[in-house]
């Protein structure tokens, strides 16, 4: 493969400029599918948490979404930190080290809060995403986690929000 042919394929300003803009966009931005969505570790609310902790740590984003019929999406988010919280406050509690297979991921679900969700279309854009992550207005709801589903509702893949610690 020559050299203009790789640049052309690896340009993300083409790639920008062919995508649609969107009306709930500010910033410009690449297809959504064209980034590195990964399948998102799900799991079952009565895993044990040790078992949780094993296979979250594998993934990227390091946490795993979790069936919940009560919340809007019907998922909830828990990440590596929130199993630490988790850990923390129980320990605490009982004044002595906590046995991680008795303990299973809805208890955690139920002590980390909610972790505000938003959900995208596959044919979205990147900038719609940062839309969504860094809207107008300080009263504006922000997302830590943006679920990207196809035209079926299927899920593709988990965006978590950028972090800036420059």
């Amino acid at each position: 493969m020559d050299t203009r042919r790789w640049v052309d394929m690896h340009m993300t300003v083409r790639s920008v400029m062919r995508s649609q803009p969107t009306p709930s966009s500010n910033f410009a931005g690449r297809p959504i599918t064209s980034t590195n969505l990964r399948p998102p570790l799900i799991l079952n609310a009565e895993v044990d948490l040790a078992n949780a902790i094993r296979r979250m740590k594998l993934v990227r984003p390091p946490g795993a979404l979790v069936a919940d019929a009560a919340r809007n999406p019907p998922c909830a988010f828990v990440s590596l930190s929130d199993v630490a919280n988790f850990i923390e406050q129980k320990s605490a509690a009982e004044h002595d080290i906590i046995c991680l297979s008795e303990h299973i991921v809805a208890e955690v679900v139920a002590i980390a809060g909610d972790t505000r969700i938003a959900t995208l279309r596959s044919d979205a854009t990147t900038g719609d995403a940062m839309a969504l992550f860094f809207p107008k207005g300080a009263a504006s709801p922000r997302p830590q986690i943006i679920i990207v589903v196809d035209q079926a509702g299927d899920l593709i893949g988990l965006i978590p929000k950028p972090a800036f610690n420059g």
